[in-house]
């Protein structure tokens, strides 16, 4: 790792499309409370009040400092997502690349078959495999980096870390 530090964090990309998801989460609860409900429509309207709060709780949440980050270290690979992280060993990948569900160009990852999350939703993992060619992507694009970019970045690292699938 020439000059390079041993580990390296990408902080998840806050754009401008999530603060107005969150405006216009906090403009239909407002809406709720101003409607007037019929008595028997009421329990409609506060079961999406509460759905929709929820929302934007988890989108204030996914806005806080430290709650979503790729962290790459020789060791493997951290996805954090709403703090909770989920590690990978570099060797648990047998391919990282560009995945395409309908307009949207994000990472796409098939784990080895030796992989400790190989199992885990098999048909859910099954169906993006036949439909996209990869079993699941990464949450997110990251700061400073397209998704392309990403894809080579992961493969050197996985390169550099000695994994022969890379």
């Amino acid at each position: 790792m020439t000059g390079e530090p041993e580990i390296k964090t990408l902080i998840q990309n806050r754009t401008i499309k999530v603060r107005l998801l969150l405006v216009n989460c906090l403009g239909l609860v407002i809406l709720g409370l101003w409607r007037p409900a019929a008595a028997s429509a009421r329990f409609g309207w506060v079961v999406m009040m509460c759905s929709v709060v929820l929302g934007c709780l988890i989108g204030i949440a996914s806005l806080m400092p430290g709650s979503c980050y790729l962290q790459l270290s020789p060791g493997g690979l951290v996805v954090c997502s709403c703090w909770r992280r989920t590690r990978y060993r570099w060797s648990d990948f047998e391919k990282i690349g560009v995945m395409c569900p309908g307009p949207n160009r994000m990472v796409g990852v098939i784990l080895s078959p030796t992989a400790p999350d190989k199992n885990s939703l098999p048909a859910y993992k099954q169906h993006n495999l036949a439909r996209y060619g990869y079993e699941f992507a990464l949450p997110s694009r990251y700061e400073g980096t397209s998704v392309e970019q990403l894809v080579s970045m992961l493969n050197e690292w996985r390169v550099r870390s000695g994994d022969k699938g890379a």
